[in-house]
């Protein structure tokens, strides 16, 4: 039997340790799908420790736009027509209670799926049970910022209770709640 030599490579990686930060549904979005700004949130997830949340609420904005685009998926497969230049799928005219063209399972599977990775990737997500007066504060968010979207109120909330960041790229909704000093807001593209 002849011995064979083998080269083992070692490779060091420097973690580096950084304040806690919290997600919005499109920050989670960015990195499930590559979107532009997908390597800060890498950088964040695999080269720091720093603790990242996402607020239930937030979740949930996430996992329907990824449950409908896994709905929908084997019918637009063959459809490139139906997309826009930046990949989002036109809806127009489709009948999504017709089940050749949403599969609920279909979409729940890949949710499901793609949360896990979310999750796996060090996401923690919570709710108002965690922070039991969280939602008085989203409540004040949003009575003041009409325009951001509740589940976005319930995100800047969180971060306010953890003195974290709020990662986004929701710049529209968002400049003017940064603009008031209400939240620390990273746009994220």
């Amino acid at each position: 039997m002849a011995l064979q030599t083998v080269t083992v490579q070692t490779v060091t990686v420097q973690t580096v340790t950084v304040q806690t930060v919290v997600f919005d549904a499109s920050a989670v979005m960015t990195w499930a799908k590559a979107r532009p700004g997908v390597e800060k949130i890498e950088r964040l997830l695999f080269e720091t420790t720093a603790p990242v949340y996402l607020h239930r609420q937030n979740a949930v904005e996430f996992w329907y736009q990824v449950h409908r685009t896994g709905a929908l998926a084997s019918f637009l497969a063959d459809k490139p027509e139906r997309f826009s230049p930046d990949g989002r799928p036109d809806l127009t005219g489709l009948d999504l209670n017709d089940r050749a063209v949403f599969d609920a399972e279909a979409g729940k599977r890949f949710a499901d799926a793609t949360l896990l990775r979310v999750e796996a990737a060090g996401v923690r997500i919570v709710g108002d049970g965690d922070f039991p007066d969280l939602w008085k504060r989203a409540g004040a968010v949003k009575s003041r910022f009409r325009r951001v979207s509740l589940a976005d109120c319930f995100g800047v909330a969180l971060s306010v209770e953890l003195r974290a960041p709020f990662w986004t790229s929701d710049r529209h909704e968002l400049e003017a709640l940064q603009s008031a000093g209400v939240a620390e807001i990273v746009f994220i593209r």
